[in-house]
């Protein structure tokens, strides 16, 4: 052994006061049963001077006790003194919640990371200050009588979102389609930097987190668990970057009822993990559970008949047979003969028969939520205090602390739902639309980042109450994250949408379509198209889905290198066809299939058929009152004119730009690429308004820092200088 490694060993050796076990995981081994190889293996692990493995994955089915090994091994690091921080998938649906939630578990073990935690400070800092000025841009507009036309499109926005109110104060401050309304606020409000960071900022937070890791990981061994990892999905390839990242003295856990699959972007990460597949317990061993479980009530010696009936019942599951004992003590219910093949939904039943029939509600309105409090419970019941129920449910070993109270297991939960759902729709409605009023009430009052957990609770139990409406929510909501670049977001949007229990096959496309733009925002060129494709082809996807994914598609097909393939033009021209055909009503998105036909015909200087597209994206954005797209549509049809030589068309278009950008209280950015846009004027002889135009265009780029466009910037001025002598 090195002497470097030596005295870290001998430090980690030394410091085992500093992290200290929970009240929670010393009770839970009072009667955790059986895995005791598997504990042991841990133990090795954890001990040894270089970590021999540093992926251990516990995999199993549902309810065969995963969790619960996962707090063995918190355990045992903390005895060890080793810092460790334990998070369930389900409560991170972001990359930022998990590293957030990783980092509080750290530091409460006295190992902070204090890059990471300055990083997120800021980042939450800006989120409250776009929230601030989106909220004031917002309210100017609306006391703006001139500003009619947008509030149209804001109150129409309204009206549409109306049944899930979860548009945020940036939706608000645009109004209408306009994602640029978006776009132009946050860069009048963020620098460049800061707005980079805002739109995703898991890049940055993850440098920081794994630079902190790095030196804590330094002077002492710290083990990271991640459980119900199959929940990862739109998180999945920056879980595996982050993992092939980590430090080599930091062991990561995880745990799901599948393996990881990371083969495709890490085929070499077996060889460094080790396989822990834990099954159903032996009957040898669910009666050692019963047993220990029992002597917690200080009730002496249970019945062996009695034992015996629970252990047939549980049929090796851990969570079966820790509910009836509860039942059997509690509430005195006996005849637990197994009536199906399933242990957990005979568990269901036998619960909700055997409680008394004011709890039945109570067990009902829990199964509901994802997680739930005295207050959640007290709204879906319509009582005014529900802390006696909440105490009661907090004691039956089927629920679960989670960061904003408890949750049932979820192998539980969905059975409770699905069985509530078939005998009786209504109540299963009901309870969803009360939990979904529940979110809209707090959200109301949310800010920052509580904002975000609250409109994902909203959406799923939309959804759960009307699996249509609900999934057309989660549309328009991730639509505008797309067209706003707010990636960070519409990965924990799409991340938790993929855990819903979706009916339908057309619900399930659109979360595919989706998951399919949020990898081409993420630069994933091949698998994007591939799903376009599949979608564009599947009957189950609706005339919209159909029309989108073929926008998307066509605008792929039409970039330079594409085009220029045999045959490139007339496939990309024909998709966008088909993706107009497909859908006869224009929306912003649709609208773009002009643009991508104007590409099209721009690469042959096709300029009037180029004009023809862009009269179609000006008179939608017309019939819309989308001001912002007015100018976009104009400021290109200046520049078709200025290639066509039309000196006078050019300048009649720039006039209705400027005219728009007044309008729309000159937002900076959109300023900034009409301002620049000079070249057509030095050749009509305009060369005083051309310098002038250009150093207003200047100012603003230097004020935005688009270094890149400042490289442009100064040429325009150069040549409009030029051209006078000057």
């Amino acid at each position: 052994m090195s002497g470097g490694r030596l005295r870290r060993w001998w430090r980690r050796r030394h410091r085992r006061l500093e992290a200290r076990p929970s009240t929670a995981d010393v009770d839970l081994e009072r009667f955790f049963t059986n895995c005791e190889q598997a504990r042991g293996r841990f133990e090795e692990i954890v001990g040894a001077v270089a970590l021999p493995r540093q992926i251990l994955v516990v995999h199993g089915a549902g309810a065969v006790g995963k969790t619960s090994l996962l707090r063995m091994f918190r355990l045992t690091a903390h005895r060890r003194g080793l810092p460790v921080a334990l998070v369930g998938a389900e409560e991170a649906p972001s990359a930022i919640d998990l590293l957030e939630r990783w980092a509080a578990d750290l530091r409460s073990d006295r190992a902070p990371l204090p890059s990471f935690e300055s990083g997120l400070g800021r980042y939450r800092e800006l989120q409250a200050k776009v929230d601030t000025e989106a909220r004031r841009a917002g309210q100017a507009q609306a006391d703006a009588a001139e500003q009619l036309a947008v509030a149209v499109a804001k109150s129409a926005v309204k009206v549409a979102w109306s049944a899930v109110p979860i548009a945020g104060p940036l939706l608000e401050a645009a109004g209408g389609e306009a994602a640029e309304a978006v776009l132009n606020l946050l860069r009048a409000v963020l620098s460049r930097a800061d707005l980079d960071f805002f739109l995703d900022p898991t890049g940055r937070l993850s440098d920081d987190f794994l630079g902190d890791l790095t030196d804590v990981a330094d002077r002492r061994r710290i083990v990271l668990m991640l459980d119900t990892v199959e929940t990862v999905t739109a998180l999945r390839g920056w879980l595996c970057g982050v993992v092939q990242r980590l430090p080599a003295d930091v062991l990561l856990v995880l745990a799901g009822r599948s393996l990881p699959d990371w083969d495709d972007t890490w085929p070499g990460w077996m060889g460094r993990a080790e396989l822990l597949e834990l099954t159903e317990m032996s009957d040898a061993d669910v009666e050692r559970l019963v047993r220990r479980y029992y002597e917690l009530f200080g009730r002496g010696e249970p019945d062996g008949g009695q034992v015996a009936e629970v252990v047939g019942f549980a049929r090796g599951l851990p969570l079966a047979a820790t509910t009836a004992v509860r039942l059997w003590i509690n509430y005195q219910v006996g005849d637990l003969q197994p009536v199906g093949p399933g242990a957990v939904a005979d568990m269901a039943d036998r619960l909700l028969d055997g409680v008394p029939a004011e709890l039945r509600p109570a067990f009902e309105a829990a199964a509901v939520l994802r997680y739930f409090n005295a207050d959640s419970l007290a709204s879906l019941l319509e009582t005014a205090d529900a802390r006696s129920l909440y105490d009661e449910l907090r004691r039956w070993p089927f629920t679960r602390l989670r960061r904003d109270g408890l949750a049932v297991h979820d192998s539980m939960r969905q059975v409770m739902g699905d069985a509530l759902r078939a005998r009786s729709p209504e109540r299963f409605r009901t309870l969803n639309e009360a939990a979904q009023t529940f979110y809209a009430n707090l959200l109301a009052r949310a800010r920052g980042e509580e904002k975000e957990r609250l409109r994902l609770e909203m959406l799923y139990h939309a959804m759960r109450a009307d699996e249509a409406a609900g999934v057309a929510a989660f549309q328009l909501e991730a639509e505008r994250l797309v067209r706003y670049h707010l990636v960070g977001e519409l990965r924990a949007l799409v991340n938790d949408a993929n855990t819903w229990p979706l009916a339908e096959e057309g619900s399930r496309l659109w979360r595919g379509y989706y998951t399919a733009r949020l990898d081409q925002l993420t630069d994933r060129p091949l698998e994007v198209e591939a799903a376009y494709r599949e979608i564009a082809g599947n009957d189950a996807a609706d005339s919209r889905l159909r029309a989108y994914a073929l926008c998307d598609l066509a605008a792929i097909l039409a970039t330079l290198d594409r085009l220029a393939e045999p045959g490139g033009e007339q496939r990309a021209a024909e998709t966008v066809r088909r993706s107009l055909a497909a859908e006869r009503q224009l929306d912003g998105k649709l609208a773009s299939n002009h643009v991508t036909l104007m590409n099209i015909s721009n690469t042959r200087a096709a300029w009037s058929e180029s004009e023809r597209h862009l009269a179609y994206l000006r008179a939608y954005a017309e019939s819309v009152r989308d001001g912002y797209r007015l100018v976009e549509a104009d400021l290109l049809l200046s520049a078709i004119h200025g290639l066509a030589g039309d000196w006078r068309r050019y300048g009649e278009a720039r006039a209705r730009c400027l005219t728009g950008l007044q309008q729309l209280g000159d937002p900076p950015a959109l300023r900034m690429q009409v301002m620049y846009f000079v070249w057509p004027l030095v050749f009509a002889g305009r060369l005083r308004e051309a310098q002038q135009s250009s150093e207003v265009a200047y100012e603003l780029a230097i004020r935005l820092e688009e270094r890149e466009l400042l490289i442009t910037v100064v040429e325009s001025i150069a040549l409009a200088a030029g051209m006078q002598e000057d």
